[in-house]
């Protein structure tokens, strides 16, 4: 019998409509890599790494996947362009209709040439560390060992981020 694996995924949107990008990358998450078990709410904040006059919105999920990890990052980079995700040209952040970011993968450490999990960034971004806390705060890190509430406390990111009323 093949494992089911716990998965947090964060989501991010900044090209109009960003609500619509979020709805159809939820919808192929659920139809072509697993159940959907919690979504957050929606976040709205301000670009990080990058000057945009656009803000994002994001949130975080959390699902069940008998996928491994490097075929589910396949499957969330297949999503991610047939949503209209550019590659990458350069190597800076820049706008993108959708981001998919595996950040956890069930408690697992995996470090290969394509993938880091847990997301080596996600502890120093509040855009994901507040949606995160809002499905699940007592998640621990397999890395540092203390859960996503206390990361979140320690968070250096002084970004406005702000819940919306917005839903899915």
């Amino acid at each position: 019998m093949e494992k089911v694996n716990r998965v947090f995924l964060s989501l991010g949107s900044n090209i109009e409509s960003r609500l619509d990008h979020l709805r159809k990358a939820i919808q192929q998450i659920e139809t072509n890599i697993g159940r959907i078990i919690s979504l957050s709410s929606i976040y709205e904040s301000e670009a990080v790494g990058f000057s945009s006059e656009v803000t994002f919105y994001n949130m975080c999920l959390e699902l069940e996947t008998k996928l491994t990890p490097g075929h589910l990052l396949q499957k969330t980079q297949e999503i991610e362009l047939a949503i209209g995700r550019k590659n990458k040209t350069i190597d800076t952040y820049e706008s993108r209709k959708i981001d998919i970011d595996i950040i956890f993968y069930s408690n697992e450490r995996i470090e290969t040439e394509s993938l880091s999990v847990p997301h080596m960034q996600y502890m120093n971004r509040k855009f994901v560390l507040m949606p995160l806390c809002e499905i699940d705060e007592t998640i621990i890190d397999p890395n540092k060992g203390i859960s996503i509430r206390e990361i979140l406390l320690k968070c250096p990111d002084n970004s406005i981020v702000k819940r919306t009323s917005l839903a899915i």
